[in-house]
């Protein structure tokens, strides 16, 4: 886990590239995508709590629809953390989708 630093010779706005290191990216990816997940189950928590209150057939179809989303949002958390793991067990980033 070194520090990456690029030249970029690109033309008239020569610079020099930092990217963070892969393993910090990792850990506050793991973290926000955390928070994110248990943020969506206390809204759905919450809405289920009232679902008895909502006397018309939109705002069912929204609830039902927040739940949804929320149990897809559980899929891509599982994905996103196999990555994560992944990175940070190798200390680098798999950037191709199947290997």
């Amino acid at each position: 886990m070194g520090r990456r630093i690029v030249w970029r010779d690109g033309g008239p706005s020569n610079a020099l590239e930092w990217a963070p290191p892969v393993i910090l990216v990792a850990v506050i990816t793991l973290f926000a995508s955390t928070l994110d997940l248990m943020a969506d189950f206390l809204v759905c928590s919450r809405i289920a709590e009232f679902m008895e209150n909502f006397h018309s057939k939109v705002a069912v179809l929204a609830a039902y629809g927040y739940f949804f989303f929320t149990g897809v949002s559980v899929f891509v958390y599982i994905f996103e953390m196999v990555d994560v793991c992944q990175t940070l067990k190798y200390e680098e980033e798999n950037v191709f989708l199947l290997d």
